[in-house]
């Protein structure tokens, strides 16, 4: 089965990045092809990506690691600008809390995505996606995916909680646009069940659909060596 995955942020570190990190692991384990868009700059150096694609003047071009190519590992271009959940420092980029950023800036921030996301589909067909964060992975996997491509949508917490429910004037269109279509949402354990049934409310069919690899304990948060909050979200999401 071909899995694209959007994340957005790093592959190391603490919450969502080491459960991204640990799914994308554990899907090429259980024998599955891997498309996994994120925003890590060193990807090669992880033992279980094969391949890495980048953009350059809007042309995406891969770079393969080792055969057979099982996760491929793609940074799309989205500037300088990285919107955040919670204030923190990004190496090379400049990190701005989403309620901060302008609408100018997310809307450019959700179209380099947008356009990134629909070349890695035109190129790899994908089976099924995952979108993480209630926003705004949603909205990039409904607007670049056409009906054919069924996604769920992994809630992690603080999009909730420090995006949506701060402003939720400016951000509930976009989390209801991202969610009307996704197969089914499901949250982390420290993810309070008020935020996980906003978010399943919101979906098409529920909680149901999720893939058993996509909650295997090989998944699931991994203690890291040097706890960082890398990953746009509080510690604990």
């Amino acid at each position: 089965m071909r899995v694209l995955i959007f994340h957005g942020y790093l592959l190391r570190g603490t919450g969502s990045n080491i459960y991204n990190a640990n799914l994308a692991r554990a899907l090429v384990a259980d024998g599955h092809e891997v498309h996994l868009l994120c925003q890590e700059p060193a990807a090669e150096q992880l033992s279980f990506i094969d391949a890495v694609g980048s953009w350059s003047d809007g042309d995406l071009t891969l770079r393969t690691l080792r055969e057979p190519i099982r996760c491929t590992a793609y940074r799309p271009d989205i500037g300088e600008l990285l919107p955040v959940y919670v204030d923190d420092t990004y190496e090379g980029f400049t990190a701005k809390a989403f309620r901060d950023c302008s609408d100018d800036e997310l809307a450019a921030y959700v179209q380099a995505n947008v356009a990134a996301v629909g070349d890695v589909g035109a190129r790899v067909s994908p089976d099924v996606a995952l979108a993480n964060h209630a926003v705004m992975g949603p909205l990039i996997l409904a607007r670049a995916l056409d009906d054919t491509v069924p996604y769920a949508v992994k809630i992690h917490g603080s999009a909730m909680e420090y995006t949506v429910r701060p402003q939720p004037e400016r951000f509930l269109p976009a989390l209801h646009e991202g969610l009307a279509r996704a197969r089914g949402c499901w949250s982390a354990p420290v993810t309070s069940p008020s935020v996980c049934g906003r978010s399943q409310a919101r979906c098409a069919t529920g909680p149901g659909w999720v893939p058993r690899a996509w909650t295997s304990r090989r998944s699931g948060p991994a203690r890291p060596t040097r706890p960082r909050r890398t990953c746009g979200c509080s510690p604990s999401s």
